[in-house]
């Protein structure tokens, strides 16, 4: 796994997948999640951030919200 440690993203896009990210900043930034590979964050800053799931992230919450949608699911 990529580890960044103190650094402040500024605009752009950043993939997450596969990374550390320890007391950084992320300001205007898009985040990118595939599910390709764990990510951890760890004290970091979240300033006008935005999320983009893609590849298996966005099938997982496809799934979810298609199962939230049906009101006679009940968990076992």
């Amino acid at each position: 796994m990529t580890e960044h440690r103190g650094v402040r993203f500024d605009g752009g896009t950043v993939d997450v997948d596969n990374a550390v990210f320890s007391n950084c900043t992320f300001s205007r930034t898009r985040l990118v999640f595939q599910a390709t590979g764990p990510v951890e964050f760890e004290n970091c800053k979240f300033e006008n951030v935005t999320l983009r799931l893609g590849g298996s992230a966005a099938l997982t919450l496809s799934f979810l919200a298609n199962i939230a949608a049906c009101h006679d699911v009940h968990p076992t």
